[in-house]
């Protein structure tokens, strides 16, 4: 076997590891890497080449020296007591003493914790029940999801929330932006439990190959295609109430529906009569698919679906979170927000038909 830098990885590993591999030496396995010879040595470690049991593959295994890996430590640690710590302490303490209350007021703390320690480590120096006030914690079933995890953990704090209830909600990012919400008398109507059910009905991935390529970590030779193009943010700006907030329009002379919205109505030809009507949460079915077994993404195959609305209106999508053996036509799908691709630094969403699991 001959180890190609071109298509192998790098894989990092911390530890004080610093000894060429030979036959007398028994350091010859980590995790599920097996040794094979020291490639190369520098500041930050080593380089050996090392198979991966798991993948069955050669692999550039980069071992970082115990002291590179303290280094490490202490500037995550810094970044994460001087920055997360301090910040959002300072943030959430701000708004109790401005609206004088006490963690004890509050029924449910939601906010953004890189991980479960950091979550905890914040909410008992404010005094929070870790227990009680932050039981929709979203890191242990859901994990970090960036920017959308405050607003999450808020979606399924309201899903159990009572009247009269006080939810403080916190962000952190370029600082922190720190609400006061009261649950109003309206909060039982919006207990339909979409977060939860989401999670009760989730798919998951079929192997660990795929979910390395998700993230990533797995790189697979790609389809031949020109290179991506970015969006341009004018155009993406002009079309948010169609592509984001997925708005169609409803004809006000015989009430047909089109997606996406147009000047003259397809079945009475009324020109420029139209009122704006969300599909998001609009369910339907798969009125016709194609699959293209030869995608560019991690996934198997590349399903597009054409969708026919429940009350009218049809949009043609990708469809995700699906199994290949199940799609069909008739199948009973809702709508779901996604990123559809990135180019540079400019992120694509877009909305993708996914079977319906409730």
């Amino acid at each position: 076997m001959q180890f190609d830098p071109e298509n192998d990885k790098t894989e990092i590993v911390s530890g004080d590891h610093t000894r060429p591999i030979n036959s007398n030496t028994t350091f010859n396995r980590i995790l599920h890497y097996r040794l094979i010879d020291l490639i190369g040595s520098g500041g930050m470690g080593d380089v050996y080449l090392a198979q991966d049991t798991k993948l069955d593959r050669l692999v550039a295994l980069k071992l970082i020296s115990s002291e590179m890996a303290l280094i490490r430590d202490a500037k995550d640690r810094f970044a994460q007591e001087e920055g997360y710590l301090r910040v959002m302490r300072e943030a959430v303490a701000q708004l109790m003493r401005g609206a004088a209350l006490e963690p004890k007021d509050f029924a449910t703390f939601a906010c953004y914790a890189p991980d479960r320690r950091r979550l905890l480590e914040l909410a008992r120096s404010l005094g929070f029940d870790v227990k009680t006030q932050l039981k929709d914690s979203l890191l242990d079933t859901v994990g970090n999801t960036g920017a959308a995890l405050p607003l999450m953990s808020l979606a399924a704090a309201l899903e159990k929330a009572n009247a009269g209830d006080h939810i403080l909600l916190a962000s952190y990012g370029d600082g922190s932006d720190v609400f006061l919400l009261e649950a109003g008398d309206r909060i039982a109507q919006i207990r339909e439990g979409k977060l939860k059910k989401s999670l009760e009905t989730k798919k998951m991935i079929p192997d660990y190959a795929t979910y390395l390529q998700w993230r990533g970590l797995l790189k697979k030779e790609p389809m031949p295609q020109p290179p991506p193009v970015p969006p341009a943010p004018t155009a993406m700006w002009r079309g948010r109430n169609r592509n984001i907030r997925f708005y169609g329009a409803k004809c006000s002379r015989c009430d047909t529906i089109q997606y996406p919205p147009q000047r003259v109505c397809t079945n009475c030809y009324t020109q420029d009569q139209f009122e704006d009507i969300r599909l998001a949460e609009v369910r339907g079915e798969v009125n016709t698919f194609s699959m293209n077994n030869r995608p560019t993404t991690a996934e198997t195959a590349e399903v597009v679906t054409v969708v026919n609305f429940n009350g009218g209106g049809r949009i043609t999508c990708l469809m995700t979170d699906r199994d290949i053996e199940e799609v069909r036509i008739g199948l009973p799908v809702e709508m779901t927000f996604r990123k559809l691709a990135s180019a540079e630094g400019i992120h694509n969403y877009f909305w993708k038909s996914k079977p319906s699991r409730s």
